[in-house]
């Protein structure tokens, strides 16, 4: 089964970078659905797989710092498990590698996608308080308090929310 599996991700892998979304144009005969390869691959792989199989993978590419690659393995997550706690750590991940590499305005999708998908989810925490630091990194001060502001009201006793707490005192005393 590993064997296949590896196989499978190899072969899907070698059609990501083969496979361009297709722009029909007016003189082009549109394909059948079931002979476009890139809406049969994404939707069968996760399920091949697993949920956790393809987080293995995503957490792969954030050691091997391959951060196209995990932004692929994310969303075949999201498409195939929604609702798996290890979907939400992908996204988190993903969010946190593209705050860190100072891409605030992608890591803030990423982390409010991620919060819409679970407020109540394992990362709900530390989403809001990540998306805060986006905010005040792109200098947008109100949304930056506003998201410092339900950290501390929705999840009053953690460890963000004292953070939050810092964070807001600097945003008052910068004005």
């Amino acid at each position: 089964i590993d064997e296949l599996n590896s196989k499978i991700l190899l072969l899907t892998d070698r059609m990501d970078h083969f496979i361009q979304p297709h722009t029909p144009s007016p003189t082009s005969v549109a394909k059948p659905a079931h002979q476009n390869a890139e809406a049969v691959v994404p939707a069968a792989v996760p399920h091949l797989l697993g949920d956790a199989k393809v987080y293995e993978m995503v957490l792969k590419d954030l050691k091997s710092n391959s951060l196209d690659s995990m932004i692929r393995h994310t969303e075949l997550l999201v498409k195939g498990f929604k609702d798996s706690p290890y979907t939400n750590n992908a996204l988190f991940l993903l969010g946190e590698s593209q705050f860190k590499k100072g891409s605030y305005a992608k890591a803030s999708e990423t982390f409010e996608r991620l919060y819409r998908l679970s407020p109540d989810g394992n990362k709900a925490v530390q989403t809001m308080y990540y998306l805060g630091l986006c905010y005040e990194k792109m200098q947008k001060r109100q949304q930056a308090s506003e998201a410092f502001q339900t950290v501390m009201n929705i999840y009053p006793g953690s460890r963000e929310a004292q953070q939050a707490s810092l964070k807001m005192a600097q945003l008052k005393g910068d004005k």
